[in-house]
């Protein structure tokens, strides 16, 4: 049996507007992982921390129990990296590349 494991990832655009003054936009884009990936996003994964991935993207189209037509459009990962803080690279986990941040974290790659 595999598994599967949903998320919603939250992405943030930060830009000036017409005004001058900062703007903030979030996108929520829902993930699907399957299989031993989903079973690390569920053991790596907290509300917060930074992650990136890389997928394909996926349409579902239903009719609901109303009968209206539903639709969405979602991620379907194919490979996952977990921001990793400071105190937290000391580890015997494997390092993927570094992340261009004024941080300076690294990731984990699953």
């Amino acid at each position: 049996q595999v598994e599967l494991t949903k998320f919603t990832i939250a992405v943030n655009r930060y830009y000036k507007g017409a005004d001058g003054k900062p703007n903030q936009e979030v996108l929520y884009i829902g993930v699907d992982a399957w299989g031993t990936l989903g079973k690390n996003c569920l053991s790596y994964l907290t509300k917060g921390r930074g992650v990136r991935v890389v997928g394909r993207l996926r349409q579902d189209r239903w009719n609901d129990k109303d009968g209206a037509f539903r639709e969405r459009i979602f991620v379907v990962a194919e490979h996952v990296e977990f921001r990793r803080g400071k105190s937290e690279r000391n580890t015997d986990t494997p390092l993927g590349e570094e992340w261009d941040d004024e941080e300076e974290e690294e990731s984990l790659v699953l």
